[in-house]
């Protein structure tokens, strides 16, 4: 296992909330009536409670990590797919 200092883990959840953040105010383009406008916002919500869930863990890089990283390619997937079918610029995706 790896080392990570409690400062780390608090780095890692503000990235996270920030890059949800953006997200989130993106995902806004998306037609309320598109199902895929609330699977981004689930998966922003569920990136939110890992980071502060690996923020409490016990200094280690554990499965949790892996879990966010899951969570993070799910999001950039839905993210291209929102791009592809038209409803947000290739630099909002």
């Amino acid at each position: 296992m790896h080392d990570i200092t409690n400062m780390e883990n608090v780095d890692l959840r503000l990235k996270i909330e920030r890059i949800v953040s953006a997200v989130f105010l993106v995902s806004n383009l998306v037609p309320e009536s598109e199902a895929i406008r609330d699977k981004i916002k689930t998966l922003c919500i569920n990136l939110v409670s890992l980071g502060v869930s690996n923020e409490r863990s016990e200094g280690y890089f554990n499965t949790n990590i892996k879990d966010i990283e899951i969570v993070a390619t799910e999001l950039l997937s839905f993210l291209n797919i929102a791009f592809l079918a038209g409803f947000v610029s290739e630099m909002n995706a």
